[in-house]
């Protein structure tokens, strides 16, 4: 799919592969394998993103006929621009197997995605998913879930590779996990608020803040206040 689509992998923005995702997803929920080239095509255009240089999107055809396949996608996405897209291992097919179209490693000038025709068939089992998962069941929030994510294979083998990170694909139901991610979120809450408090504070107090805040932690502990 992405080597047919012709772009490296950081050109594409975060919806897009929430799209990409969704739509694995629902040929997977319905028990038809995977999509097709064509017939991601039937349901998305790939398009420059406005106002941005290098990255592409994926675009639903026909929305207002025939209304979106994936809906309630996410439409606030901060800082992805600014980060890096990392593949390692055998990340462009199935160990043993030959790549016969590479997929490429450096931002490609934007142009028109070409496809073939789509048949009848494939046409009528694009159909036949969006007719048996409903509107909400094709939601963004509810398609692609960690669940989701996890049994359909779409995240095989990614598990644990880097313990203790909350920027790998894990498993986001189990409690030692849930533990990791509010400890994570409290220390940069904590960092966040104390870089704004410390803002044109004396060197020699900024070392009493986190001395403080510590004590205040333990204290809470403590009393369970």
């Amino acid at each position: 799919m992405l080597a047919k689509l012709g772009y490296a992998l950081g050109q594409y923005n975060p919806n897009f592969w929430l799209l990409l995702h969704g739509v694995y997803i629902a040929w997977w929920l319905v028990g038809l394998g995977e999509p097709t080239f064509e017939q991601f095509m039937y349901l998305y255009s790939i398009s420059k993103q406005q106002g941005t240089f290098g990255w592409v999107q994926a675009n639903c055809r026909k929305a207002k006929e025939r209304g979106y396949f994936i809906g309630h996608k996410p439409s606030l996405q901060k800082s992805w621009r600014n980060r890096w897209c990392l593949a390692y291992g055998d990340w462009e097919c199935p160990l043993g197997k030959t790549v016969s179209r590479h997929i490429p490693t450096h931002f490609q000038s934007i142009g028109l995605v070409k496809w073939g025709p789509i048949s009848k068939e494939r046409e009528a089992e694009v159909e036949r998913v969006r007719s048996l998962l409903s509107e909400t069941q094709r939601s963004c929030k509810n398609l692609v879930t960690q669940k989701n994510l996890y049994d359909s294979g779409l995240l095989q083998g990614m598990a644990g590779i880097i313990r203790g990170s909350t920027k790998v694909a894990m498993d986001l139901d189990d409690p030692e996990m849930q533990k990791r991610l509010r400890e994570s979120r409290a220390k940069r809450w904590r960092r966040e608020v104390l870089s704004r408090l410390l803002g044109g504070v004396p060197e020699m107090m900024k070392a009493w803040f986190p001395m403080c805040w510590e004590r205040r932690e333990r204290w809470r502990k403590l009393t369970g206040a």
